[in-house]
């Protein structure tokens, strides 16, 4: 569904769970070298590390990195707060060598997601997480309110 959104040039924040995997912030897709001089040449790019899942990525970064973020208006006008982690990530649930797009002739890694966790204040453990294709100059402010927009449309 999300390449569908994101092929249709729509933008989405949508819920996933912890076991999503995703390749972790700074992880590097290249091409490797082919051994010898036979065979046809190498297109396909292969990730420096293997993909983990985001419960897991999130636990490691820890709740020192989750920064608290006004996501909309409560009573009285006062803001409501909670506190998110928010890191650029390559989803990898249907990455493969071989299946993914290509860009000139060659295989193109997985698209660079936000991925948004929620992890209040006192919790022992993150309770949402959200992927989400939005530019990466999004602010924190729009992505934990687009995420937490969730509660309005089951309300509705």
């Amino acid at each position: 569904m999300r390449d569908r959104l994101d092929e249709a040039g729509g933008e989405y924040v949508l819920s996933v769970g912890p076991r999503t995997t995703v390749f972790a912030p700074g992880t590097a897709f290249a091409v490797p070298e082919g051994k010898g001089n036979t065979g046809r040449p190498r297109t396909h790019p292969g990730p420096d590390r293997r993909p983990e899942a985001i419960g897991d990525l999130i636990a490691r970064l820890g709740p020192g990195r989750a920064r608290t973020v006004g996501f909309r208006d409560g009573p009285e006008g006062r803001p409501m707060t909670s506190r998110f982690l928010f890191v650029r990530v390559r989803a990898a649930h249907h990455w493969r060598p071989g299946a993914g797009r290509w860009r000139g002739g060659a295989e193109v890694p997985p698209r660079e997601e936000w991925l948004i966790a929620e992890w209040p204040e006192g919790a022992e453990a993150p309770t949402d997480f959200w992927l989400s294709n939005l530019p990466e100059d999004t602010g924190p402010e729009r992505l934990a309110r687009l995420a937490r927009m969730r509660w309005k449309i089951e309300l509705d």
